[in-house]
């Protein structure tokens, strides 16, 4: 979820609201400045889960992901992997397998890839939202807002919320800085394992819940996985993506492909 909001002057002037309407019609309409383009975006994610398994231990790992897209042009590179794409051809290239895949563009693919920036999107139906969520935002400091959403649904026997999202944004300027995404699924767990190991143990305090089922007693530990995306550039100036599907393919005669310059022993597939 790329979002940025469209604030009312009342909101600006308080510090902090809490569950009114005004609030969820702004972050419905958070999302919105990315559709302005052209658009290259430099992001790092950090996520963290927490039991990463039933030894207590917390798994994390970062990213950094570059993207760009114009009108009819699109690319993202992340992790070794690149997708390269205009409005007739995809390029699929993965660095570390030295793999290129091609596919035809026929709008729909290109339009799913640009979808994928708008990560964490939820519905903005306003009824939806407010059923689902109960929403604060607050300026945290000068010239920056955060709205945070939380779900409205408890694990029951608990009180963990099921799902957390906040948004911080610069007030003036309306860019994002950071989104936060808080979710929690149940782990089952086996009974003698909860027992002896699990339950009178501080670190799982409010999160270890058991209940009845068909066939005896059913235990569980509250797992959260969690998303930090940093905002590290967004830049609109760009007015065409710094590599083209030219620079990891090009096209022969006979209307085959391969490697461009310094991919030549990549494998190149066409998916068509």
């Amino acid at each position: 979820m790329l979002l940025i909001p469209v604030a009312t002057i009342a909101q600006r002037r308080s510090k902090h609201s809490q569950d009114t309407l005004t609030v969820y019609r702004e972050f419905a309409q958070l999302g919105q400045w990315y559709m302005k383009l052209p658009l290259e975006i430099d992001l790092h994610f950090i996520r963290s889960t927490f039991p990463a398994s039933i030894s207590g231990a917390t798994d994390s790992s970062e990213t950094d992901v570059s993207l760009y897209y114009g009108k009819n042009e699109f690319y993202l590179k992340a992790e070794g992997l690149e997708q390269i794409a205009n409005d007739s051809l995809v390029v699929m290239v993965n660095n570390e397998a030295k793999m290129i895949r091609l596919y035809p563009n026929n709008g729909q693919l290109l339009d799913n890839l640009k979808r994928s920036v708008s990560m964490l999107m939820l519905d903005s139906s306003l009824q939806k939202l407010a059923g689902k969520y109960s929403a604060t935002t607050e300026s945290t400091e000068k010239n920056v807002r955060r709205i945070t959403l939380q779900s409205r649904e408890k694990f029951s026997g608990t009180e963990l919320f099921k799902e957390t999202i906040s948004i911080t944004y610069k007030a003036d300027s309306y860019e994002p800085l950071y989104v936060e995404q808080s979710r929690r699924i149940l782990l089952p767990v086996d009974s003698t394992i909860y027992q002896t190991d699990l339950k009178g143990n501080a670190a799982y305090a409010g999160r270890l819940i058991s209940a009845k089922g068909n066939t005896g007693d059913l235990y569980f530990v509250v797992r959260d996985q969690n998303t930090v995306c940093r905002f590290v550039k967004i830049n609109h100036d760009l007015q065409s993506p710094l590599l083209r599907e030219q620079d990891r393919v090009s096209r022969e005669a006979d209307g085959n492909y391969q490697g461009a310059k310094g991919f030549e022993d990549y494998v190149v597939s066409r998916e068509w």
